[in-house]
């Protein structure tokens, strides 16, 4: 399949040769995470558009899924401070993560029914997916 990036970033006109980069990025680590099935769209949104979309301005990035159509959107606040100075492809990783781990996730939910055992689990998710991204972000940065 193939990513769709939308070639805007904030409101301004993006950079086509880095935007193709990030696209082959993602191409690279849905292969070596084994969700090249999953056709991702990534997209730039300002603070606004964070807070209008996820409800909290600072969120760095958050991933929305459709797990019956292999169908994600990546979005990725590039007006937030750490965004700014931090890897974005680190942040990408982060978030494929939580992709990897949809079935589970989704699955997790459908059997557990109380709220406060709801929030366990996603809270074990959570650490589980930042282990396993930072786990990928330092075996992508020492490969040669």
């Amino acid at each position: 399949m193939q990513n769709k990036i939308k070639f805007e970033v904030c409101g301004q006109p993006g950079n086509a040769d880095a935007y193709r980069e990030i696209e082959e990025f993602i191409w690279k680590m849905q292969k070596i995470m084994r969700i090249q099935d999953w056709d991702i769209e990534l997209r730039f949104l300002s603070g606004e558009e964070t807070y209008e979309s996820f409800g909290d301005v600072n969120a760095m990035a958050f991933i929305r899924w459709e797990l019956s159509h292999k169908y994600a959107c990546l979005n990725v606040n590039c007006e937030h401070d750490r965004v700014k100075g931090h890897d974005v492809e680190e942040i990408i990783i982060h978030e494929l993560c939580h992709l990897a781990g949809a079935q589970l996730s989704e699955t997790i939910q459908a059997f557990i029914q109380e709220e406060s055992k709801c929030n366990i689990a996603d809270g074990l998710m959570e650490q589980m997916n930042e282990n396993y991204a930072k786990a990928i972000w330092n075996a992508y940065c020492n490969a040669d």
